[in-house]
């Protein structure tokens, strides 16, 4: 019997606010270690909402993909993926977050890779980023296993935010995806 976990990264719905809460407040510490949004953690149950609102209508706009990582079979919230637009045209960021208590499963890896392959079907797309902290080596380690090239360590600021210094990795096409095609990972826009 296949005992692979079939994941699935959808768009966020309002019904997963309590899923979100959950799955952040057991992962705290590494939220607000390595994320750009972690800064704004612990917070309100109204401004979770809220930016799970954004994000549904940032995606139904195609202006940025920040989906619901969740478990194919059962729906459980396992994290979040993102295809974001910040490295400029023909490029775009792909991200991910897996809450601590499925960390080191290789939800994270799956999930980018099936966001890259998602994201180089558009002709416009030539290339892939991956952005971490200095000090993140699990996300290092995600991007490397990916195929990804580091470019540079960098103070730079993304979507209008204070300046933060990132490690900055490459992935300069499709060809270059070390991940086969997991037939167990689905994107659903």
């Amino acid at each position: 019997m296949n005992n692979i976990r079939r994941l699935l990264l959808r768009p966020f719905r309002s019904d997963d606010l309590f899923a979100l809460r959950q799955a952040i407040d057991e992962s705290l510490d590494e939220v607000q270690r390595w994320l750009p949004w972690g800064a704004e953690e612990p917070s309100s149950l109204d401004h979770l909402a809220r930016r799970i609102d954004k994000y549904a209508t940032e995606c139904a706009a195609g202006t940025a993909w920040r989906l619901a990582l969740v478990d194919g079979t059962d729906g459980r919230l396992i994290g979040s993926g993102a295809l974001l637009p910040y490295p400029g045209p023909g490029a775009l960021e792909v991200g991910y977050w897996v809450r601590k208590g499925e960390a080191g499963r290789g939800f994270a890896t799956r999930a980018a890779a099936a966001l890259i392959r998602h994201a180089f079907r558009d002709p416009g797309i030539q290339r892939m980023e991956l952005w971490t902290r200095p000090g993140n080596d699990a996300s290092a380690a995600v991007a490397r296993r990916l195929g990804f090239d580091h470019r540079e360590r960098a103070e730079t600021s993304r979507a209008g935010a204070a300046p933060e210094t990132f490690d900055i990795f490459d992935l300069l096409s499709l060809s270059a995806l070390r991940a086969p095609e997991d037939p167990y990972a689905r994107i659903e826009l």
